[in-house]
């Protein structure tokens, strides 16, 4: 009988080792699959031989190292057909001999994360892929007159003719260093990446500085989108399968061919790519201006209006200019003078509505050969029914101010906004502001404050005013100027001298406004300025915030 229980043991523990066994090798080849939403890049991307062949071993939804982001962009070069560089005789970096790790550092698109070293397991951040994607973008528009095809590395910096590229005017764009890792020049200045930035997400400030200028540039190109609600969360790390999409994006944003082939017929590029089209306009000042797309010989633009197609046309400008009039200020008459211009095509395409208009962008780059791409531009907007913010705010294009308080309060109305407040005991809690402005921005102010309300400063507010009758220019007078917070954001001129108020001191006191804040941005974002960044020849008012700049 012990016989026949050990043989059973035995017999049994061998099934069991047997199906562990079976279990380890069916573990060892098991075959991971992108989520739904990504499943179709990540095929094309496949085809396109952008990922290798046992990228699908390891879960998609798992943060992606830099050392396999790295093989991801150089897959993409090959793609693309850039020759990557020769071995050097030694690693740059003393924690990795990889020659992903190499190749990347020798085509300039990192230079690791601390001195020697590539940290090759380290998870990549949002701000790291920024980087690497926008050299990649540089180095891919940095191009003969071959179509950006058969880049030769080894070639870089060689004296080639560049001159013909129409992108980059720049011959220097890419160069090399004595070290023969490429270079690249930087694609904007940084106060227009912390313009841009600060324009279209609400947590720029948490970019390092070493990599806003890049977020900048592939968020504004469509290459890499926001993760909602404005935010880029630049610290958070990518997923596999978004690191996939990202070399994806940077390669059909520049060469469109591969997704074509794969029967990819339209892709919207992601806001903010048409980064100059602002979210309302005035009858006369409509200029309708997007970045310019790679490759595009042209650009079919289609106007809806209110939802009804009324305007289409090709053409080889990256804009439509609809202007009626512009305006100039005056610094002798402290006022902006109007200047008139005949301009059909505002007339042609909206007529002479009285009406708020709803109207929506299309633009489609037009390849070389005359054939439509499959991207395409999409914002948008509306248009107010007057000629200009004169019109808006004094009921006549030429008027620039009330004669009286009477007839002033015609125009105004009051509205009720929340707000934070901070109590004694240092904690804040939601209130309530009565203010009285001009009806025709009751809206927008309301907006205003809703997202300074929502912002992740709660920022608090003590005292807050907006119309005000006085003589003389002021903003006030026309109910299109609102005062924060006065006595901890003074109005000093520039000799130092402080005429209201009695501080500024932004990060110290609770109630000084940051000029990076979310005040400053809700305000910017609705087309109203800050005094200190209109640069008054009398001075900075740190409190007051108006729709013209005075």
């Amino acid at each position: 009988m012990k016989n026949i229980k050990l043989g059973n043991v035995i017999s049994a523990l061998f099934l069991i080792l047997t199906f562990l066994a079976n279990s380890s090798v069916a573990y060892a080849n098991v075959i991971y699959y992108p989520s739904s939403w990504a499943s179709q890049k990540v095929a094309i991307s496949v085809t396109a031989g952008i990922t290798p062949v046992d990228f699908d071993t390891i879960p998609f939804n798992k943060s992606i190292t830099r050392l396999d982001f790295c093989e991801l962009l150089l897959n993409t070069c090959r793609t693309f057909g850039i020759t990557l560089p020769s071995a050097p005789m030694s690693s740059p970096f003393s924690d990795t001999t990889d020659i992903n790790a190499v190749n990347a550092y020798m085509l300039g698109l990192t230079q690791g994360t601390d001195a020697g070293l590539f940290s090759p397991e380290m998870p990549l951040t949002r701000e790291m892929a920024a980087v690497m994607l926008s050299k990649l973008r540089i180095l891919f528009q940095y191009t003969t007159d071959n179509n950006n095809k058969n880049i030769d590395w080894n070639n870089i910096g060689n004296n080639q003719n560049y001159s013909s590229d129409r992108y980059f005017k720049n011959r220097n764009t890419v160069s090399k260093t004595s070290t023969g890792s490429l270079t690249y020049t930087e694609p904007m200045d940084g106060q227009q990446a912390i313009q841009t930035l600060s324009k279209y997400s609400t947590d720029g400030d948490l970019i390092s500085s070493w990599a806003k200028i890049y977020m900048a540039d592939v968020y504004t190109r469509g290459i890499l989108s926001g993760t909602g609600e404005g935010k880029l969360d630049p610290q958070s790390y990518i997923t596999r399968e978004q690191a996939v999409l990202l070399s994806f994006n940077v390669l059909s944003y520049c060469d469109e061919s591969q997704i074509r082939a794969a029967g990819v017929k339209e892709c919207i590029l992601p806001m903010p790519t048409g980064i100059y089209i602002s979210e309302s306009y005035y009858r006369g000042d409509v200029y309708l201006r997007w970045n310019d797309i790679p490759l595009a010989s042209a650009y079919d633009v289609t106007v809806f209006k209110n939802g009804i197609s009324s305007y289409t046309t090709r053409t080889e400008n990256n804009y439509l200019d609809l202007r009626t009039s512009s305006s100039t200020y005056n610094r002798d008459t402290k006022a902006y003078d109007i200047t008139e211009y005949t301009n059909t095509l505002y007339s042609t395409i909206f007529g002479d509505d009285k009406q708020r208009i709803h109207v929506t962008l299309n633009v489609v780059p037009v390849n070389s050969n005359g054939e439509p791409s499959v991207f395409f531009l999409t914002d948008e907007f509306t248009i107010e029914p007057w000629a200009n913010k004169n019109e808006m705010i004094f009921g006549d294009s030429t008027k620039t101010s009330f004669t009286s308080n009477s007839e002033a309060l015609l125009s105004m109305t009051s509205i009720k906004v929340n707000i934070w407040k901070l109590t004694t005991s240092g904690t804040k809690v939601t209130s309530t502001l009565y203010l009285t402005v001009n009806k025709n921005v009751a809206e927008n102010v309301k907006k205003i404050f809703t997202d300074i309300y929502n912002g992740k400063e709660k920022f608090p507010i003590k005292s807050c005013g907006a119309y005000a009758y006085r003589n003389g220019t002021s903003e006030h007078t026309s109910g299109t100027a609102i005062d924060i917070n006065p006595q901890e954001n003074y109005f000093i001129e520039w000799s130092g001298l402080i005429k209201v108020g009695a501080l500024w001191q932004p990060g110290k006191n609770p109630y000084s406004i940051s000029s990076d804040g979310d005040v400053v941005r809700a305000f910017n974002r609705y087309g109203w300025h800050w005094s200190p960044d209109m640069l008054w020849p009398n001075g900075a008012d740190y409190m007051h915030f108006s729709l013209g700049g005075k």
